[in-house]
């Protein structure tokens, strides 16, 4: 008995150093640009110090090429185009072009306008109903770019054309109206809406000219886990408009996975806090992550109070025509210039707080392409034990040999153990040397080793109660 029990030892360390020796490696490349990298996404160049006609000029032949290929196609129907809106950003636009629909989405948290009150809805925009899609017999389907590969195979299997709008940015959006209207047919309420914008945009950009750019960090919540949000996004184009400075800017990409460890690397003057969806459960998830996860005390943003909470109806994931109201509430929390600064900014993440446990959120279905898969773990074992009576004296001889083997290796094992737990603490963005470790740990108090112990030592912890958790199931198997 005392063989078996040394051998269950010496696989659940084993195990257990496995694991040591990845438990210290994260993947954190962030999915740089390249210089030949074809992206549909907004340049991360700080549009604060362009004009807005650079910023709405469309020049790629290509995309020229398909407004006219559409034109033609909208023109060769036999009356108005049966037109359906999949988002409510998208049906806002159809409405300030007077465009009628015969389908719209429904939402819970946006508000549909007035116009398609009486129009057939055809679910929400994450997931349209492709059965009533088809039933509706649309000759375009309007959609975000940011949709396309989910929803792409689906207009193409029900025959219909379709249109993905740009709504990574305020000027993207723009530059679709116009080609909306050229479209369309609806010329003069597409140059009347890029007017509004041109003035709003030229009076604004001198409002911050000659100020300090601040560091900026968002994070998109979603519910159970959050993401980065990058200025190749919607919100993120946003705080570039007004001039922050995005920390995570040197990628092509609208969102990043990112540890805690590499966001506090960058330390940002200020965080701010947007949801994806469901507002309710982000807001809660939000609170209690950074109440109870002591990384972020470490964040100079969060011991400056300089953490922010953005209005769910501003900051969504498609440019809506509430951009002034987003920049305006962007504007103290960026740029306080007072005490009466500072307490704006506090009051509006106080209330985007509020009106987000108000929604009726939580009723939406959320149905985001992969991002979040749940594994279902079935640890179900039946162990039947037998017991081996009336061993020969050489089988007794060689169980003897076999647990002095074990014993060496169970010695083995704890110094390895040992050596490789000092390792795996000292393995990431942050490093600091043995013995600063040990003196920061046991002597006096010191930033970055505060920082390890919050964020690598659960890591480690972890790691070993997973470890162990396999190897004494696949002890418990092979003993069946």
């Amino acid at each position: 008995m005392m063989n078996r029990r040394l051998k269950k030892a010496s696989a659940v360390l084993l195990a257990m150093t496995m694991l040591f020796s990845l438990a210290g490696c994260v993947d954190q490349s962030q999915g740089k640009k390249s210089s030949d990298s074809g992206t549909k996404t907004e340049s991360s160049a700080d549009t604060s110090s362009e004009s807005a006609e650079s910023l709405l000029k469309i020049t790629d032949p290509k995309e020229k090429a398909a407004v006219e290929a559409a034109k033609k196609k909208v023109q060769e129907l036999d009356g108005e185009p049966r037109i359906i809106a999949t988002s409510p950003a998208t049906a806002d636009i159809c409405d300030k072009l007077e465009l009628d629909l015969v389908g719209v989405c429904s939402s819970t948290v946006s508000t549909i306008p007035d116009r398609y009150k009486d129009v057939e809805t055809v679910g929400t925009a994450m997931s349209p109903d492709t059965e009533i899609l088809s039933s509706l017999k649309p000759d375009w389907i309007l959609s975000p770019v940011s949709l396309q590969s989910d929803l792409q195979p689906k207009y193409e299997a029900i025959g219909s054309d379709w249109a993905f709008l740009n709504l990574r940015s305020v000027p993207g959006m723009y530059r679709s109206i116009q080609e909306l209207g050229e479209i369309f047919g609806r010329q003069d309420q597409a140059d009347k809406l890029v007017k509004e914008f041109t003035e709003f945009y030229d009076d604004y950009k001198k409002k911050n000219e000659g100020k300090d750019h601040p560091k900026v960090m968002i994070l998109m919540g979603l519910p159970g886990s959050y993401i980065i949000a990058t200025p190749n996004s919607y919100v993120g184009s946003l705080v570039e408009l007004a001039g922050g400075e995005n920390v995570y800017s040197d990628t092509d990409q609208e969102f990043l996975t990112v540890n805690t460890e590499d966001m506090k690397t960058k330390e940002p003057d200020i965080i701010l806090r947007a949801a994806h969806a469901l507002p309710d459960q982000v807001v809660e998830m939000f609170n209690k992550d950074f109440a109870e996860n002591d990384i972020w005390q470490h964040f100079d943003a969060v011991k400056n109070g300089r953490v922010y909470d953005l209005t769910y109806e501003y900051f969504g994931m498609s440019a809506t025509f509430k951009y002034p109201q987003a920049l305006e509430e962007l504007q103290p929390i960026l740029y306080p210039e007072s005490d009466e600064d500072t307490a704006k900014a506090k009051e509006a993440s106080d209330n985007a707080q509020k009106k987000a446990k108000d929604s009726d959120a939580t009723a939406e279905q959320v149905e985001r392409r992969g991002q979040m898969k749940e594994t279902e773990l079935n640890n179900t074992s039946e162990t039947s034990k037998t017991e081996v009576q009336n061993l020969s004296a050489q089988d007794k001889a060689r169980k003897h040999r076999k647990t002095a083997k074990a014993a060496i290796s169970f010695i083995v094992m704890i110094l390895l153990l040992v050596a490789l737990f000092f390792a795996a603490v000292n393995i990431g963005s942050l490093k600091v040397s043995f013995p600063e470790l040990l003196k920061g740990l046991f002597v006096e108090y010191n930033e970055d080793v505060a920082t390890i112990y919050d964020l690598r030592f659960p890591r480690i912890v972890i790691s070993m109660l997973a470890g162990a958790a396999i190897a004494v199931s696949g002890v418990l198997f092979q003993a069946v």
